[in-house]
């Protein structure tokens, strides 16, 4: 007997998309799914939509809430969820017909706690070309390092399988604004006992939209605070994982990796003319010396670059990146 999957699909203001992402859930291979709409507060008619799906499909529950944010609605879903496993969709996103069938394959085949596979990201509603589901290859990792795949930038939840049982208390932190997925996932991760696997095949299709919070023109001060919380939310994962993680070889990746986001940041500040005086620059690289004994020979270069004139290091780091982009 297929063991119950609830999937939590956050819904708000996704009207044009909803249907699209609840046809590709209701027609999944595997079946025994419980549906968890979590309307959060739309003012469009996605809320109606979902009270129409539910007269559809038994399998799915719709649950309206006042608007606090996908973080909250993740955390209702969780509360209600009743499946073994747990799956986590977005709602203007959809996904191959035989996506969770093979999550769940490979969960119980490798007697795994997470199951994560890749994603196509979509651009202008662009078709894709079906996956030949024979065609995909995975990876068996512990949870150390799954933690290093995961960390810092690619912890995104909605292309995970993941073992209720495991979650315990873990919830999404509602005070982030961006990587609340990663700070998620690293707590889920250190929870595990078994081991982790990663499929290769994109089953999961993220579409990107015009309108969404990450492609609209904002200004440039909601560009920096973006860029700053992108380092807060680093720091916070980080600090949770040396904290509650003993091993060496993690810990150590994990510092080289945070010096990196850190380059990313200090270059996207930058390039994009984000500030006028080198205090924020300054603060950046003091708090980059508690990495000093992790700096490569790329490291030391850039921070001797920033040092004597920020617009060096801009204009070197842009250049490596050009030339990475032509290998």
């Amino acid at each position: 007997m297929e063991e119950l999957i609830s999937v939590i699909v956050p819904v708000y203001n996704v009207e044009k998309y909803l249907d699209k992402c609840l046809e590709s859930l209701v027609n999944q291979t595997y079946r025994n799914l419980e549906i968890l709409l979590i309307d959060d507060g739309s003012s469009d008619h996605s809320g109606e939509k979902c009270d129409a799906w539910v007269k559809k499909d038994t399998r799915i529950q719709v649950l309206h809430k006042k608007n606090e944010g996908v973080s909250e609605a993740r955390n209702i879903g969780l509360e209600v969820a009743k499946g073994k496993y747990i799956g986590f969709v977005d709602s203007d996103d959809y996904i191959e017909k035989n996506m969770y069938e093979i999550l769940c394959k490979e969960m119980q085949k490798n007697k795994a706690e997470l199951v994560t596979c890749g994603a196509n990201f979509i651009r202008n509603e662009e078709e894709i070309h079906p996956i030949n589901s024979e065609m995909y290859t995975t990876e068996k990792v512990d949870k150390f390092q799954a933690i290093q795949r995961f960390y810092p930038l690619n912890g995104s939840i909605w292309k995970c399988l993941l073992v209720k049982e495991r979650l315990k208390d873990i919830r999404f932190n509602t005070n982030l604004s961006i990587g609340e997925d990663l700070n998620f996932i690293c707590q889920y991760l250190l929870n595990c006992k078994e081991a982790c696997v990663f499929i290769s095949a994109p089953f999961y299709n993220y579409v990107i939209r015009e309108n969404s919070a990450t492609t609209v023109n904002h200004s440039k001060k909601q560009r920096l605070s973006y860029h700053m919380d992108t380092i807060e939310t680093i720091n916070l994962a980080k600090a949770f994982i040396l904290q509650n993680c003993e091993d060496r070889d993690t810990l150590s990746e994990i510092e080289k990796n945070t010096i990196d986001v850190y380059w990313i940041v200090l270059y996207s500040i930058l390039n994009e003319k984000l500030i006028t005086n080198r205090t924020l620059i300054q603060k950046y690289c003091d708090e980059m010396k508690e990495y000093k004994k992790y700096y490569s020979k790329k490291d030391k270069f850039y921070m001797t670059l920033l040092t004597i004139h920020p617009k060096l290091f801009e204009v070197t780091y842009k250049t490596v990146k050009k030339m990475r982009r032509k290998r």
